[in-house]
């Protein structure tokens, strides 16, 4: 269990680049797409890090993940909360 104050990059790390190969060979997105969605993940990972300790699929449910895009999306005009809600759908996918 992580005992530091804030997550390190080497424990999301794997999972970003799982998520990322996942986008990229599996569906198919563009590079710039992939641009977009990887840094809210990553920020998504960290965060469920800070907040239990780990990354766990078992944590991705609709109140965190709905708290977690608010959070990031508030005051955001030019940021589709659709495409944000995509990527995180995205995901979950390659865990279940």
């Amino acid at each position: 269990m992580n005992t530091t104050l804030h997550p390190q990059p080497e424990e999301v790390e794997p999972h970003v680049s799982r998520y990322v190969n996942y986008l990229r060979n599996d569906r198919g997105l563009a590079n710039n797409s992939v641009l977009v969605y990887s840094p809210f993940i990553r920020g998504l990972l960290v965060d469920q890090v800070a907040k239990t300790g780990s990354v766990s699929v078992d944590a991705f449910d609709g109140t965190s993940i709905r708290s977690f895009l608010l959070e990031r999306i508030h005051g955001r005009s030019g940021h589709p909360p659709r495409r944000t809600t995509d990527l995180v759908n995205r995901l979950q996918s390659i865990y279940v």
